[in-house]
């Protein structure tokens, strides 16, 4: 069966055929060809042992064992006849209960570290999880409380909630001389407020939201008396960014942008200088929520803290001030005009607090620390706000899609290997040659001994306890990897923040689809279906200008199948026959296309998008760019799974031969951004592998991290025992809320109605919040 399998797997691919089974070879007498139609062979990789052996079970007419999803009894008589549709429905069957068990193991993870909370350090910033005691490292603001309250609801944590909210409502006050970072603040403490408001619809967080957010916007107003003054023709023939910043684009390959960006300079007698203009000024990064007073303390501002709109807007839309978006949009209309972000896609992480390149040597293009969610942010403003493509934060973001090829690099070991064994193999043949000749002609050779074969690199394996064996071997594309540019050099390593980055292509891919299927379905005679969401249908019809005199036929229709009589797509508009209530007219937004379901790539759940429904719907682009965020998610799960506790550390660094150890950041602190990405890749693509790469994770946080109080950092992830006593707030606020929607239904919070911020909290859109945007009737948030 091995040999066929492995026959099978050739002639299928035409690639290596032994690869796939590799990782099952205890079990390769059991595996059936029948997985090779079902799935690719970087799934069958990314399978655990029990899995490979519940699919060799099913496919010769067995129950698989301790499975409650499959009747035994009707499977042994009569057994499959290679029936391979059949066998992905049972096996789909089988998979579908893994990921209930996954998320119930999830549920017990919060269940474990929220009773250790509550009774050990109830009220404080964070749970030291190796001592159980509770410490104030942000100020004593209930920190881990805060952050955890949207995490607790979604989790069906309801009296957990209600006393964490009445905790909140009773005890957390803003009234402290204490300086706080505008950044870290408002992601976390606004952002779960807001977010925990949007799931309960409690007014006291939102109270709470508001207080907050009055305290922290003083960061962004620049009283005039402060305000430095610049000479406007000494800037103008600086230019905003300046020569070293050209050479980091040059490093880039942008050389047509940099001769833009720098003026030409002229002879002539220069006209006379304008008189002195304000500078503008980006937001301050630490504010006294008391007293108001606000600095800069590290002298610079870091690309990723300046610009922070989710959280801003939400407050917007939910109080009808409109000084918090409009303070979003104009610091993100300077920051791209000071650096061109339009026409360069890419801005360095260290900026003057005037705006332009801050010379340092540190200074970088980088998606890792300090500039990685300020691209992030770019898409998911406009995934709230509903924007088309003439949006700022559209342009913005293609701009960035586009220049992002100029940081990928790629590292191909298997390749290289190949190379080098050919060579030895032909040195190896010339030299026998000479020893066949000074053989006869009895002279000694020189050297002496045959050539020895290259190296095997790189030396690490995969497998864990558990049974998952895939490695480095199995990756016959090679490491996709995106570098960091400097003005004088270029570092291939990444963050492990950098891994957001796949999560977000699949979020632009998944609203991209849905924008491009709901219009393409939109044609006469089609039959499409109305939200379920009553004030979301209510408000798309508002947006379109339509009267509200048939608002109750238009709320009774919510959730009904309409068949599409006329449309109005430049007005937003579409007229639907609507049964039993005649012809209505709705806002495009109110419409979606049926759902089906769907079972490709080894998924049985009910899913609006899946891998071939998609590939149809993208575009030339998005295709690519989901290509490249395939790459770049196995480079960051296989940082993972080279460790000895199967987490990934701080920072990995490449070579030719692909991941190395970086010595100095081998540490782990629970960081949440490759669980996003498994899961916001397999809500666009419901493919099986991302959540086999979870369970694995899920395994590796509970066999390693678990301790009797709580999960612990490590200090260095080749040594388990050498852990921290350390649990970051963001640890339940996005790596255990990203793991259990991963294993849950597409319907738990789905994505076309909600964003999530940057600490993973959600808001909802603003199409879906039954809202009307306050700042402009006649237009969506810019």
């Amino acid at each position: 069966a091995a040999a066929a399998a492995v026959a099978a797997a050739a002639a299928v691919d035409g690639r290596r055929g032994d690869a796939a089974f590799a990782v099952v070879a205890p079990f390769s007498r059991q595996t059936p060809v029948e997985a090779l139609q079902l799935f690719d062979q970087p799934t069958l990789a990314s399978f655990s042992a029990s899995q490979m052996d519940a699919l060799a079970q099913l496919a010769s007419g067995r129950c698989p064992m301790l499975s409650r999803a499959i009747r035994c009894r009707r499977l042994r008589r009569p057994p499959l006849d290679r029936d391979v549709s059949r066998l992905r429905e049972l096996f789909n069957a089988y998979l579908d209960e893994e990921a209930a068990l996954s998320r119930r193991s999830v549920v017990e993870m919060l269940r474990h570290l929220w009773s250790n909370y509550e009774q050990r350090a109830w009220g404080r910033d964070e749970l030291r999880p190796l001592s159980g005691e509770g410490a104030d490292t942000w100020g004593g603001f209930g920190m881990t409380l805060v952050d955890s309250l949207d995490t607790l609801w979604l989790a069906g944590f309801r009296e957990e909630f209600d006393r964490a909210a009445s905790w909140v409502e009773a005890n957390l006050t803003f009234d402290v001389n204490m300086n706080v970072n505008l950044f870290e603040t408002t992601i976390r403490q606004l952002g779960g407020l807001l977010g925990a408001y949007s799931l309960s619809k409690r007014a006291s967080l939102l109270e709470k939201a508001v207080d907050l957010g009055n305290r922290l916007f003083v960061a962004f107003e620049v009283p005039s008396a402060e305000r430095p003054v610049q000479d406007a023709a000494k800037v103008a023939a600086k230019g905003f960014v300046g020569k070293a910043m050209g050479r980091v684009l040059r490093n880039l390959g942008i050389d047509s942008e940099v001769e833009a960006l720098e003026p030409a300079q002229d002879d002539a007698t220069p006209e006379a200088p304008a008189p002195p203009a304000p500078t503008r000024q980006l937001p301050f990064s630490d504010i006294n929520i008391k007293t108001g007073h606000k600095q800069n303390l590290a002298g610079y501002a870091s690309l990723a803290e300046t610009y922070v709109p989710m959280e801003w807007k939400a407050l917007s839309l939910f109080t009808g001030n409109c000084s918090y978006a409009d303070a979003q949009d104009e610091v993100l209309q300077f920051l791209n005009e000071s650096l061109n972000l339009e026409t360069v896609g890419l801005a360095p992480i260290l900026l003057k607090p005037t705006g332009g390149y801050m010379q340092s040597p540190g200074n970088a293009i980088s998606l890792g620390s300090r500039g990685d969610s300020f691209y992030e942010y770019l898409l998911k403003d406009a995934v709230f706000a509903g924007a088309g493509p003439k949006a700022a934060t559209r342009r913005l973001w293609t701009s960035f899609r586009r220049n992002l090829r100029a940081l990928l690099l790629q590292a191909e070991p298997l390749r290289l290997q190949s190379v080098k064994v050919a060579a030895w193999r032909e040195q190896l043949r010339a030299w026998r040659k000479r020893r066949r000749s000074r053989r006869k002609e009895g002279g000694e050779l020189d050297p002496p001994s045959a050539p020895l074969p290259p190296k095997q690199h790189p030396t690490w394996q995969g497998g864990a306890p558990g049974g998952w064996f895939e490695d480095w071997s199995d990756v016959h594309d090679g490491w996709t990897l995106l570098r960091e540019v400097g003005s004088t050099k270029s570092i291939p390593k990444m963050d492990h923040l950098v891994c957001f980055l796949p999560g977000s292509f699949a979020l632009d891919a998944i609203h991209s689809n849905s924008a491009r299927q709901r219009t393409l379905k939109l044609r006469v005679g089609s039959t499409m279906q109305v939200r379920s969401d009553q004030p979301a249908v209510l408000a798309a019809s508002r947006r379109a200008g339509l009267s509200t005199i048939e608002d109750p036929k238009r709320a009774a229709a919510s959730g009904t199948t309409v068949e599409v009589v006329k449309k109005d797509i430049e007005k937003g508009k579409v007229l639907c026959s609507v049964g039993g209530h005649g012809d209505l007219w709705f806002g495009v937004e109110a419409l979606v296309p049926i759902k089906e379901q769907v079972g490709s790539e080894g998924s049985g759940a009910t899913a609006e998008y899946n891998a071939s429904a998609l590939a149809a719907a993208l575009d030339a682009e998005r295709e690519a760019d989901m290509r490249i965020a395939r790459g770049l998610l196995r480079t960051c799960a296989h940082m993972y799974f080279r460790t000895a506790t199967d987490l990934a550390p701080e920072i990995t660094r490449f070579n030719a031969w692909g991941l190395k150890d970086d010595l100095g950041s081998m540490h782990h602190i629970l960081r949440p951004e490759t669980v996003e990405s498994l899961f916001l890749m397999w809500r666009a693509t419901a493919g099986q592998i991302f959540r086999n790469w979870g369970q694995r994770m899920l395994s590796a946080f509970l066999r390693n991290a678990r301790t009797q109080y709580g999960f612990a950092s490590f200090h260095n992830v080749n040594q388990p025992h050498n852990r921290r006593d350390e649990m970051p707030s963001f640890f339940v606020a996005e790596t255990v809320k990203y793991l259990f929607l991963l294993f849950s239904d597409s319907d738990v919070l789905p994505l076309e109605d909600y964003v999530l911020n940057t600490e993973a909290h959600p808001v909802p859109t603003v199409a879906s919040s039954g809202l009307r945007w306050p700042c402009d009737a006649r237009r969506a948030p810019r």
